[in-house]
């Protein structure tokens, strides 16, 4: 078996090794961002804010900006519909999913 290297992720099963430890993919609410002007949210699967913001430009649906990544927790994700996985969220979506004030308090503030 081969050595890994710290970002390589293993196949099939969604895995990295990072210090000697596996690290398995949560979901993650993305939200996007220049100044105080939101661009759009995501919720996608990373090992961290670095790798969700990495899956966000490989679907295509990084509109640019800044982005701020946050957990959410498995108890939450029932908030989140198959739809609205994995794809570019505009405010009125953010909203629909209802997820705790923490993840949009601050972006969507009018």
């Amino acid at each position: 078996m081969r050595d890994l290297a710290v970002t390589e992720t293993l196949p099939v099963v969604g895995l990295t090794a990072k210090g000697g430890m596996m690290q398995q993919r949560e979901w993650c609410y993305v939200s996007f961002a220049t100044g105080d002007r939101f661009l759009g949210a995501a919720v996608v699967q990373g090992r961290d804010a670095a790798s969700a913001e990495r899956r966000c430009r490989e679907l295509g649906i990084h509109p640019g900006g800044e982005a701020l990544c946050q957990p959410i927790p498995s108890e939450e994700m029932r908030r989140v519909p198959m739809r609205m996985r994995d794809r570019l969220l505009n405010e009125a979506e953010v909203h629909a999913i209802d997820l705790p004030p923490e993840f949009t308090e601050d972006e969507l503030a009018t």
